[in-house]
C-alpha cells in the first residue's frame, strides 16, 4: 500500500473514532417528562428553558444549566428561605424542622456541586447517584412533624422534579433509554 493510502486509511479512522466518542443525540423533552414520575411538573419545569422546544442535546448545554441555574439555585434560595424562616418562627418544633431542614439543603448544594463535576468529567452514573441523594435529602425535610404552612413543601417538591430531571437525562446519557 502506498504511505498516501495508509495515511488516508489512518484519517479515516480517526475520525471515525472521534464521531463516536463525541457524538451527540437530541432527545425530546417529552421523551424524559415521559419517564419522570410526575410528567406535568417535568413539562412545566423544561417548558420554561429558552430553545428546549428544539430537543436537548445529550451531552450539551441543557443538563448542566438543569444542575446549577434551577438546581443548585432553587436548592440555595430554599436554604435561604430556611433562614429566613428559622429566624421567624415561633413555634419551637416548626423552628427545629426548619434548623435540620436547612442542613439538609447544605448537603443538597454539595450534592449539586457534585453532579455539575460529574457532568464535567462524564460521569453519568456520578449524576444520577448526586440527583439521588439530592431527592432523599428533600425527602428527609419533607418527612420531619409538624405540618409546614410555609412554602417549603412546595419548593421540597419542585427540588424532587428537577433533580428527577436530572436523573432521567443521566439514563439517557448512559443510554439507558
Amino acid at each position: 500500500m502506498a504511505p498516501s493510502s495508509n495515511l488516508s486509511l489512518l484519517l479515516v479512522l480517526f475520525l471515525s473514532l472521534g464521531m463516536c466518542v463525541y457524538s451527540t443525540r437530541v432527545v425530546q423533552s417529552s421523551d424524559v417528562c415521559s419517564k419522570h414520575p410526575n410528567p406535568t411538573n417535568c413539562v412545566n419545569i423544561l417548558y420554561n428553558i429558552a430553545g428546549i422546544e428544539a430537543g436537548i442535546e445529550l451531552p450539551g448545554s441543557i443538563p448542566p444549566y438543569i444542575i446549577n441555574n434551577i438546581g443548585h439555585t432553587g436548592a440555595f434560595g430554599t436554604y435561604t428561605l430556611l433562614n429566613t424562616l428559622i429566624h421567624n418562627a415561633t413555634d419551637p418544633q416548626l423552628k427545629q424542622r426548619y434548623i435540620t431542614c436547612s442542613t439538609d439543603y447544605v448537603v443538597t448544594l454539595d450534592y449539586f456541586n457534585s453532579a455539575k463535576d460529574a457532568y464535567t468529567s462524564a460521569d453519568y452514573k456520578g449524576i444520577k447517584s448526586s440527583a439521588a441523594n439530592v431527592i432523599k435529602a428533600v425527602q428527609d425535610c419533607d418527612w420531619r412533624p409538624p405540618y409546614d404552612p410555609s412554602q417549603l413543601p412546595l419548593l421540597n417538591n419542585h427540588m424532587q422534579d428537577v433533580s428527577n430531571i436530572i436523573s432521567v437525562l443521566a439514563d439517557f446519557l448512559l443510554g439507558t433509554y
